[in-house]
């Protein structure tokens, strides 16, 4: 059996959709879900042999887990070491999902998991969470975040879209798009940029990463915004999202989105060392997927192209989007 939680979409869990395309007893094992995020278009519920528990109206996926687990009877025994490295984990795992969230805004369910896990995990661990809360981000983010900031008044102040440029951490993005939210007087948060994994001498992987965040569903729907314009091409000429995200507007709280589009064709474009590619992927990679996304959410959300804003110098940048194509 495949246990997946926290997502069911086979074409945001590249590795997972891989392994399904190639192999007949992958895709023929026996899956089970549990998820607080909307079905996809693409979906492990729509196999056969797949099973699961979705709640798009909880917040996070870790308090499902200790509705389920009390419900089956089971309890966390606050003087085992086991329980209470567990518990600890599980209100992590639930206040990594509850960034952004107003406290007035959490869920009934929400709040039952986190007075369940306070019991068990006492002083001692509040303790150990506190000094995970205080563990500082890579100097690097608050580089990237103090290039958004320094931005803000060129945004639009309803929507504020910017691209970070080539980045080595994916990590960065998310947190840029949380205080975006959090400092300005935005609504709605979206921001992108081309993120390359190197092993040793080698660049394994390019991609388009973004991360999004809104509070006003009725004019900006972020999940389905992101499966619409973050997408591979497949040889049929089929459009495959790789974008989605939750919605729980009715409870208060953020909407959010994430994306990931693998770019094979800049990572496999032969250059002599790991620097030429960076060098090739800021002077012409960036550009282009800069121009072809500003194209393709300014067309969707209605922004003005000049309001989706570039961290880095992106050279002939027109008004207008002109030369930039949808497809791949």
């Amino acid at each position: 059996m495949i246990v997946i939680l926290d997502a069911t979409s086979p074409e945001t869990m590249s590795d997972l959709s891989r392994l399904m395309r190639r192999s007949e007893e992958i895709r023929n094992k026996p899956y089970f879900f549990i998820d607080h995020h909307r079905r996809g278009a693409a979906d492990i519920e729509d196999l056969p042999n797949a099973k699961g528990v979705r709640l798009e109206d909880a917040q996070s996926t870790c308090a499902i887990l200790i509705h389920v687990m009390r419900n089956l009877g089971l309890e966390l025994d606050p003087t085992s070491e086991e329980g209470f490295r567990i518990a600890v984990a599980a209100k992590a795992g639930i206040e990594t999902d509850l960034i952004g969230v107003d406290k007035d805004g959490l869920a009934p369910s929400t709040r039952s998991a986190l007075a369940y896990l306070e019991s068990v995990i006492g002083e001692r661990g509040e303790e150990i969470l506190e000094k995970l809360r205080g563990l500082k981000q890579p100097l690097t983010w608050y580089r990237k975040l103090g290039e958004a900031l320094s931005r803000i008044a060129e945004y639009d102040q309803k929507i504020a879209v910017l691209g970070l440029g080539v980045v080595d951490d994916t990590g960065m993005i998310p947190f840029v798009a949380n205080e975006l939210m959090a400092t300005g007087p935005f609504k709605t948060a979206i921001v992108f940029g081309l993120v390359y994994d190197r092993i040793e001498d080698r660049i394994v992987a390019v991609d388009i990463d973004a991360s999004g965040r809104s509070s006003q569903d009725t004019e900006v729907v972020l999940p389905d915004l992101f499966s619409e314009i973050f997408y591979i091409t497949d040889e049929e000429g089929r459009k495959i999202s790789k974008g989605g995200g939750r919605s729980n507007m009715l409870l208060g709280d953020y909407s959010g989105a994430g994306a990931s589009v693998p770019l094979r064709y800049w990572r496999d474009l032969p250059t002599a060392s790991v620097d030429d590619k960076v060098d090739l992927l800021e002077r012409h990679a960036w550009p282009a997927e800069f121009l072809r996304l500003r194209h393709l959410i300014s067309s969707r959300v209605g922004l003005k192209p000049d309001k989706i804003l570039s961290a880095v110098a992106v050279p002939d940048v027109s008004q207008n989007g002109a030369g930039v194509s949808e497809g791949r």
